[in-house]
């Protein structure tokens, strides 16, 4: 009783309806029973607002713990085979079926998809704090400039380095591992240093993918310039974060503010300045 006068007390502050259902998490038409009961009770027209000889009547639960005991029992058996032998949600509520019980399709699944998100194991991230100087990425990502009147797709190589959050790009028309070397000497050049680590996403020039080794022309150059390098992960990319925003912003700068660019040189070095604004 206390609960409606409080319902009836918000609507007649606040009202409408759908706001105080909101604000007690009830239905609407909760709502609007409960006030037209207390106007009626107050307007004499019902004596009151809740029959003292009412009824609850509680429907019996389709979902029993020997039906949940059933389910978890074949998903915990599940995992002790191989996964193309494992039962999937169809055939386990044909055994709930057959052991006969009386449920739903949907509900069958509903519960096995909360026992997979309780008993799966989860993706966790450390935020990275790198030290100045400690790492730089290295990728390539394509810009559309009119050069000499025509309309060209160049690449575009991008250096950044995750402290300082430093963007460096250069424009080639190859991504063979010449244009990976040089760019990589214009950056060191740039910069005035070298980075201790590099790292490449999905890169051939750099790492062979089917031999699972750096090629043997890239490890040259890198021991000639003394820095260490790594690949991320397939399908990582958390682990390349800032270079992909770098190369969005690349990719946005030259397709709006630069497309009509017409010489290599000038092409290379309004990538730098776009990149350091």
């Amino acid at each position: 009783m206390a609960e409606i006068q409080q319902i009836v007390a918000s609507y007649n502050r606040c009202g409408p309806y759908s706001q105080v259902a909101r604000e007690f998490h009830i239905s609407r038409n909760t709502v609007k029973k409960y006030v037209l009961r207390v106007t009626e009770v107050r307007s004499g027209l019902r004596d009151e607002i809740l029959p003292s000889n009412r009824e609850i009547f509680q429907p019996p639960r389709v979902v029993t713990d020997e039906i949940l005991l059933l389910i978890r029992t074949l998903l915990e058996q599940n995992l002790t085979h191989p996964r193309k032998q494992r039962m999937n949600a169809r055939q386990i509520f044909d055994q709930v079926i057959q052991s006969g019980y009386s449920i739903s399709y949907t509900t069958v699944k509903r519960i096995i998809s909360s026992w997979n998100k309780s008993h799966s194991s989860r993706d966790v991230y450390i935020l990275q704090e790198p030290e100045p100087g400690y790492r730089a990425e290295f990728d390539w990502c394509k810009v559309s400039l009119q050069i000499k009147g025509v309309w060209t797709k160049v690449s575009m190589a991008v250096m950044v380095l995750t402290y300082s959050l430093f963007r460096f790009a250069r424009l080639y028309y190859h991504e063979t591992q010449q244009e990976v070397i040089d760019a990589h000497i214009q950056f060191f050049t740039e910069i005035q240093s070298v980075p201790r680590y590099i790292y490449y996403d999905n890169l051939k020039a750099v790492y062979d993918y089917s031999r699972k080794k750096f090629q043997d022309t890239y490890l040259q150059f890198a021991s000639h310039y003394g820095y260490s390098y790594e690949v991320c992960n397939p399908v990582s990319p958390h682990e390349k974060e800032q270079m992909k925003r770098a190369s969005v912003i690349s990719e946005g700068m030259h397709s709006e503010r630069e497309p009509h660019l017409n010489h290599s040189k000038k092409l290379n070095n309004g990538s730098l300045q776009l990149l350091s604004e």
